[in-house]
């Protein structure tokens, strides 16, 4: 019977060795690849279904967006004078704060009296007391405003069309949920094995087999 030399031997063990642990990292890689270009296909699928849909609903959509703006005009003049008399009004406040305390620092320095406190508290509660009659009249219009048939009647067919893309969009993430659920699994199993061979690596081959990993990433459906 043949007997191979010791270190005959131990370079065949080497050789293999190496041989299965680059056998191992590239077919990591290929199935990876392959995972990860299906997940990234049905994400890209999904993304363009949806937005086929939009395409299909945009002049609609934008009818109806036109009408509500068209019918919401009045009342949203009257609301923007009002928020620029709060604007105002908080503005004034603050304005006459600044210039009571500049004057309450300029004859006692750090130190309050009861004068400067009242003063301070009076311009709070009438500065807030007018921000809140203005918030009233705001609520008063929206009120007046919601009441109206023309307003109604055009925020419920942009609220239609609205649901109606919606529906379709849940429908399509329906469609694709199963594979992509079961993709990202697999993902999740191809990262644990990842870590486990990377584990038995070290210097160049450990960067080098990450570095392959990462451009897979971002590219993996080029072949």
């Amino acid at each position: 019977m043949m007997r191979f030399p010791k270190y005959i031997l131990y370079v065949v063990f080497i050789i293999t060795y190496f041989s299965s642990c680059k056998d191992e990292k590239q077919q990591w890689l290929n199935k990876y690849a392959e995972i990860k270009c299906a997940y990234i296909t049905d994400t890209v699928s999904r993304t363009n279904d949806k937005k086929a849909v939009a395409k299909a609903f945009i002049i609609e959509k934008e009818a109806a967006e036109k009408s509500l703006l068209k019918a919401n005009s009045g009342y949203r003049t009257e609301i923007k004078l009002l928020e620029e008399k709060i604007k105002t009004e908080n503005s004034e406040y603050l304005k006459k704060y600044r210039a009571e305390r500049d004057k309450q620092s300029d004859m006692y320095g750090h130190f309050s009296t009861p004068a400067y406190e009242n003063k301070i508290y009076s311009l709070k509660v009438n500065s807030a007391k007018n921000v809140d009659a203005f918030n009233q009249q705001i609520e008063q219009i929206k009120l007046r405003r919601d009441a109206d048939n023309d307003y109604k009647r055009c925020l419920g067919d942009l609220q239609e069309i609205t649901k109606a893309i919606s529906e379709k969009d849940r429908f399509i993430d329906s469609q694709y949920e199963n594979s992509m659920d079961s993709l990202q699994k697999l993902l999740n199993q191809q990262n644990a094995k990842f870590k486990e061979i990377a584990a038995n690596l070290t210097g160049s081959e450990l960067k080098d087999f990450t570095l392959s990993r990462d451009n897979l990433k971002e590219n993996p459906c080029i072949k």
